[in-house]
Protein backbone atom coordinates (compact mmCIF):
# COMPACT_ATOMS: atom_id res chain seq x y z
CA UNK A 1 0.00 0.00 0.00
CA UNK A 2 1.30 3.47 -0.58
CA UNK A 3 2.66 5.15 2.51
CA UNK A 4 1.35 9.03 3.36
CA UNK A 5 4.57 10.45 2.17
CA UNK A 6 5.33 14.59 2.00
CA UNK A 7 7.84 16.16 -0.34
CA UNK A 8 9.39 18.63 1.33
CA UNK A 9 12.41 21.12 0.96
CA UNK A 10 14.87 21.12 3.90
CA UNK A 11 16.91 24.82 3.61
CA UNK A 12 20.53 24.68 5.56
CA UNK A 13 22.87 27.76 5.22
CA UNK A 14 24.41 26.72 2.02
CA UNK A 15 22.23 24.16 0.56
CA UNK A 16 18.50 22.95 -0.12
CA UNK A 17 17.15 19.46 -0.17
CA UNK A 18 14.29 17.83 -1.27
CA UNK A 19 13.71 14.77 0.83
CA UNK A 20 10.37 12.70 1.52
CA UNK A 21 8.91 12.39 5.02
CA UNK A 22 6.49 10.01 6.60
CA UNK A 23 3.03 11.33 8.03
CA UNK A 24 2.44 9.25 11.40
CA UNK A 25 -0.23 10.29 13.96
CA UNK A 26 1.25 7.62 15.91
CA UNK A 27 5.05 9.22 16.24
CA UNK A 28 5.04 11.16 19.17
CA UNK A 29 7.36 13.18 17.90
CA UNK A 30 9.11 14.60 14.19
CA UNK A 31 11.87 11.79 13.50
CA UNK A 32 14.85 11.74 11.53
CA UNK A 33 17.02 9.24 11.10
CA UNK A 34 21.20 9.67 12.56
CA UNK A 35 22.73 8.80 9.37
CA UNK A 36 20.48 10.96 7.20
CA UNK A 37 21.17 14.14 9.53
CA UNK A 38 25.13 12.87 9.48
CA UNK A 39 24.85 13.23 5.66
CA UNK A 40 23.04 16.49 5.78
CA UNK A 41 25.63 17.94 7.64
CA UNK A 42 23.25 18.73 10.37
CA UNK A 43 24.21 20.28 13.92
CA UNK A 44 23.00 18.14 16.80
CA UNK A 45 21.85 18.99 20.53
CA UNK A 46 22.16 16.49 23.22
CA UNK A 47 18.82 16.02 25.36
CA UNK A 48 19.16 16.58 28.83
CA UNK A 49 17.67 13.96 29.99
CA UNK A 50 17.77 11.19 27.07
CA UNK A 51 14.47 10.17 26.27
CA UNK A 52 13.15 6.90 26.10
CA UNK A 53 11.66 4.85 22.70
CA UNK A 54 9.36 2.75 22.77
CA UNK A 55 7.79 0.63 19.64
CA UNK A 56 3.93 0.60 19.30
CA UNK A 57 3.82 -2.85 21.45
CA UNK A 58 5.68 -0.96 24.20
CA UNK A 59 9.36 -2.88 23.95
CA UNK A 60 11.93 -0.39 24.31
CA UNK A 61 14.15 0.83 21.37
CA UNK A 62 16.65 2.71 22.72
CA UNK A 63 17.19 6.16 23.82
CA UNK A 64 17.07 9.43 22.23
CA UNK A 65 20.09 11.57 23.32
CA UNK A 66 19.66 14.33 20.63
CA UNK A 67 18.14 16.03 18.22
CA UNK A 68 18.87 18.17 15.42
CA UNK A 69 19.24 22.26 15.63
CA UNK A 70 16.52 24.23 14.45
CA UNK A 71 16.23 23.86 10.28
CA UNK A 72 14.02 25.72 7.95
CA UNK A 73 11.73 23.75 6.08
CA UNK A 74 8.91 24.17 3.29
CA UNK A 75 6.03 22.47 2.46
CA UNK A 76 3.56 22.92 -0.49
CA UNK A 77 4.80 26.01 -2.41
CA UNK A 78 4.44 28.75 0.75
CA UNK A 79 4.58 26.84 3.68
CA UNK A 80 7.40 27.67 5.92
CA UNK A 81 8.41 26.94 9.13
CA UNK A 82 11.11 25.96 11.68
CA UNK A 83 11.37 22.30 13.01
CA UNK A 84 13.07 19.88 14.80
CA UNK A 85 13.86 16.29 14.79
CA UNK A 86 15.02 13.70 17.18
CA UNK A 87 17.22 11.58 16.08
CA UNK A 88 17.35 7.72 15.58
CA UNK A 89 18.31 4.89 14.15
CA UNK A 90 15.18 4.47 10.90
CA UNK A 91 16.75 3.56 8.17
CA UNK A 92 13.59 1.73 6.64
CA UNK A 93 12.01 5.29 6.86
CA UNK A 94 14.44 8.34 7.95
CA UNK A 95 11.68 10.93 8.59
CA UNK A 96 8.57 10.96 10.10
CA UNK A 97 6.89 14.13 10.74
CA UNK A 98 4.55 12.94 13.96
CA UNK A 99 1.33 13.75 16.35
CA UNK A 100 3.16 17.13 17.15
CA UNK A 101 3.34 18.41 13.87
CA UNK A 102 -0.28 17.36 12.45
CA UNK A 103 -0.96 18.80 16.47
CA UNK A 104 1.02 22.29 15.10
CA UNK A 105 -0.72 22.72 11.57
CA UNK A 106 -3.47 21.01 11.70
CA UNK A 107 -3.06 19.95 7.72
CA UNK A 108 -6.49 19.06 5.82
CA UNK A 109 -4.66 15.79 3.62
CA UNK A 110 -5.94 14.37 0.86
CA UNK A 111 -5.49 10.88 1.54
CA UNK A 112 -5.40 9.15 -1.90
CA UNK A 113 -3.58 11.96 -3.68
CA UNK A 114 -1.23 13.33 -0.76
CA UNK A 115 -1.71 16.51 -1.45
CA UNK A 116 -2.28 19.23 1.14
CA UNK A 117 -5.86 20.90 0.79
CA UNK A 118 -5.97 22.99 3.83
CA UNK A 119 -3.68 24.37 6.58
CA UNK A 120 -4.57 25.19 10.02
CA UNK A 121 -6.11 28.55 11.08
CA UNK A 122 -2.83 29.59 12.87
CA UNK A 123 -0.81 28.82 9.80
CA UNK A 124 -2.42 31.42 7.92
CA UNK A 125 -1.03 34.01 10.81
CA UNK A 126 2.46 32.37 11.34
CA UNK A 127 3.87 29.74 8.30
CA UNK A 128 2.19 30.91 4.98
CA UNK A 129 4.13 33.41 2.99
CA UNK A 130 2.52 35.62 0.41
CA UNK A 131 2.71 35.95 -3.08
CA UNK A 132 5.05 38.47 -3.37
CA UNK A 133 8.11 39.59 -5.50
CA UNK A 134 11.63 40.31 -3.53
CA UNK A 135 11.36 43.49 -1.69
CA UNK A 136 13.33 46.40 -4.31
CA UNK A 137 15.95 48.73 -2.83
CA UNK A 138 14.23 51.95 -3.10
CA UNK A 139 16.37 54.96 -3.25
CA UNK A 140 15.99 57.31 -0.19
CA UNK A 141 17.32 60.01 -1.41
CA UNK A 142 14.85 60.79 -4.68
CA UNK A 143 11.11 61.61 -3.81
CA UNK A 144 8.52 61.45 -6.36
CA UNK A 145 7.52 64.25 -8.40
CA UNK A 146 4.26 65.66 -7.50
CA UNK A 147 4.48 68.95 -9.08
CA UNK A 148 1.90 67.80 -11.79
CA UNK A 149 -0.11 66.72 -9.22
CA UNK A 150 -2.99 68.56 -7.08
CA UNK A 151 -1.84 69.16 -3.79
CA UNK A 152 -5.18 67.98 -2.48
CA UNK A 153 -3.93 64.28 -3.64
CA UNK A 154 -0.52 64.57 -1.69
CA UNK A 155 -1.34 62.37 1.21
CA UNK A 156 -2.66 59.46 -1.33
CA UNK A 157 0.71 59.23 -2.75
CA UNK A 158 1.20 55.58 -1.24
CA UNK A 159 -1.94 54.66 -2.75
CA UNK A 160 0.06 54.34 -5.95
CA UNK A 161 3.46 53.81 -5.18
CA UNK A 162 4.44 50.92 -7.48
CA UNK A 163 6.82 49.21 -5.56
CA UNK A 164 4.02 48.22 -2.81
CA UNK A 165 1.38 47.22 -5.59
CA UNK A 166 3.60 44.43 -6.99
CA UNK A 167 3.34 42.49 -3.41
CA UNK A 168 -0.15 40.71 -2.32
CA UNK A 169 -2.18 40.78 0.57
CA UNK A 170 -1.19 37.98 3.09
CA UNK A 171 -3.02 34.50 3.14
CA UNK A 172 -6.47 34.36 4.69
CA UNK A 173 -8.42 31.56 6.22
CA UNK A 174 -10.10 31.22 3.00
CA UNK A 175 -9.66 30.97 -0.93
CA UNK A 176 -12.78 32.08 -2.19
CA UNK A 177 -13.49 31.10 -6.01
CA UNK A 178 -16.24 32.43 -8.04
CA UNK A 179 -18.21 28.98 -9.42
CA UNK A 180 -20.65 29.33 -12.10
CA UNK A 181 -23.44 27.85 -11.45
CA UNK A 182 -23.98 24.16 -14.02
CA UNK A 183 -25.56 25.42 -17.51
CA UNK A 184 -24.99 29.34 -17.18
CA UNK A 185 -22.27 31.25 -18.75
CA UNK A 186 -21.64 34.99 -18.16
CA UNK A 187 -22.72 37.54 -20.29
CA UNK A 188 -20.98 38.72 -22.75
CA UNK A 189 -20.50 42.35 -23.62
CA UNK A 190 -19.77 44.04 -27.25
CA UNK A 191 -15.88 44.40 -28.29
CA UNK A 192 -14.23 47.75 -27.95
CA UNK A 193 -11.33 48.80 -30.45
CA UNK A 194 -8.40 50.24 -28.89
CA UNK A 195 -5.53 52.31 -31.28
CA UNK A 196 -2.09 51.13 -31.63
CA UNK A 197 -0.64 52.39 -28.77
CA UNK A 198 -3.92 51.39 -26.19
CA UNK A 199 -3.31 47.96 -27.47
CA UNK A 200 0.48 47.99 -27.08
CA UNK A 201 -0.27 49.62 -23.48
CA UNK A 202 -2.59 47.10 -22.53
CA UNK A 203 -0.37 43.96 -23.65
CA UNK A 204 2.47 45.56 -21.44
CA UNK A 205 0.37 45.65 -18.49
CA UNK A 206 -1.10 42.33 -18.85
CA UNK A 207 2.35 40.34 -19.59
CA UNK A 208 3.97 42.73 -16.59
CA UNK A 209 1.42 41.45 -14.37
CA UNK A 210 1.55 37.97 -15.54
CA UNK A 211 5.79 37.90 -14.61
CA UNK A 212 5.07 39.89 -11.38
CA UNK A 213 2.03 36.61 -10.69
CA UNK A 214 -0.25 39.63 -9.98
CA UNK A 215 -3.09 37.81 -12.48
CA UNK A 216 -2.84 34.60 -14.00
CA UNK A 217 -4.64 33.24 -16.75
CA UNK A 218 -8.95 32.71 -16.57
CA UNK A 219 -10.34 29.80 -16.54
CA UNK A 220 -13.70 32.06 -17.18
CA UNK A 221 -15.54 31.36 -21.14
CA UNK A 222 -15.58 35.48 -21.11
CA UNK A 223 -13.58 37.88 -20.71
CA UNK A 224 -13.00 41.23 -21.13
CA UNK A 225 -13.98 43.61 -24.46
CA UNK A 226 -10.75 44.35 -25.39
Amino acid sequence: DRKPLLQFHLRLSDSTHTLAALVDSGAEANIMDIKLARQLGLENLRLTPPIPARALDGHLLGSVTHVTAPVSMGLSGNHQETIQFHLLPSPGQPLILGYPWLRRHNPQLDWVTGVIREWGEDCHRTCLLAAALPPRPVPTNSAPDLSNVPECYHGLREVFNKARATSLPPHRPYDCAIDLLPGTAPPRGRLYSLSAPERKSMEDYINGSLSAGLIRSSSSPAGAGF
